[in-house]
């Protein structure tokens, strides 16, 4: 600022120093054995969704709608009571949540989801400036008719599994599965789901100190985006519960069927924490959305 030196200390990495390291993830003994466990966990690929209002699927066709998701706080807390009483986390919950939905929607007992991981648990990184993030697979079996709470545990265990493995960089376990399966690790995984951290707050700054503030958290994303993702629903705490969107393919579902998901997503997190011990082939749903084999 006005052409004199940072009083700031340079950092210790820089995101230049990150992305080639990327470059060389096979020189890390450690990163490059996470490939092995991410082979066997998606050997032997789950079935594709299907669900009871997919219509067949478009070639090229990316473009997403999206329908707005807000839990009330009374319901956020709860939840989040049930997973620290599980050993877990509210996005546990709310994975444990979502798969137990789409294996009621579509019958099928192995799911995968999709999910973004903050990727900073190298020293160094916790303050880096740059994209980060890294995607892992969630791959659950949801067999045997568990109860509530037995589905967080599974959820639980998956999900640390995937942590432990998080630093090999997606594109690289891409493109190992293509060149030695010809397998898409996105078409297993046809939901997304994310929890996003709080951001920065508002902080009071004396004379010309800089200062930032947090976006605002009721700003509408864009009406059109692209995924390769089917259904993606985006979370956040508020002080007002989780607020979010659900990003979906208006080609394949229609609006009141991803409303009804919504409503049965509510039902299942108010279940979980009121009744754990339910089996999950007991949960009521919303009536028109239950399996249905359809072509996709």
């Amino acid at each position: 600022m006005n052409g004199e030196a940072s009083p700031l200390p340079p950092p210790p990495l820089q995101y230049a120093d990150f992305a080639a390291w990327q470059r060389v993830w096979t020189s890390h003994p450690d990163v490059a054995a996470q490939l092995d466990y991410w082979r066997g966990l998606l050997r032997g690929p789950p079935p594709a969704l299907k669900l009871g209002a997919a219509q067949p699927r478009r070639a090229a066709s990316d473009l997403t709608a999206q329908r707005d998701i807000a839990l009330p706080a009374s319901l956020t807390e709860v939840v989040k009571q049930f997973s620290r009483r599980e050993g877990g986390t509210l996005f546990m919950a709310l994975v444990a949540a979502l798969k137990t939905l789409l294996h009621r929607y579509s019958g099928e007992d192995d799911l995968c989801l999709a999910t973004n991981v903050a990727n900073r648990n190298r020293a160094g990184t916790e303050g880096l400036i740059g994209p980060l993030a890294n995607t892992v697979i969630l791959r659950t079996g949801l067999g045997g008719d568990p109860t509530v709470r037995e589905a967080m545990r599974r959820v639980r265990a998956t999900t640390l599994d995937a942590y432990a493995h998080q630093d090999l960089p997606f594109e690289a376990l891409a493109e190992a599965l293509a060149r030695e399966r010809g397998l898409d690790p996105v078409q297993p995984a046809q939901v997304m789901i994310l929890l996003h951290n709080a951001a920065l707050r508002p902080q009071a700054s004396a004379g010309r100190a800089l200062a930032f503030e947090e976006a605002d958290p009721g700003m509408p994303m864009p009406l059109v985006t692209t995924t390769t993702y089917d259904v993606i629903l985006t979370l956040r705490e508020t002080a007002q519960g989780l607020v979010g969107s659900c990003i979906y393919k208006p080609h394949r579902f229609d609006s009141k069927w991803i409303d009804r998901l919504i409503a049965d997503f509510q039902r299942i997190l108010e279940l979980m924490a009121s009744e754990p011990e339910r089996r999950i082939s007991t949960i009521r749903l919303s009536r028109k959305v239950r399996a249905k084999r359809v072509t996709s």
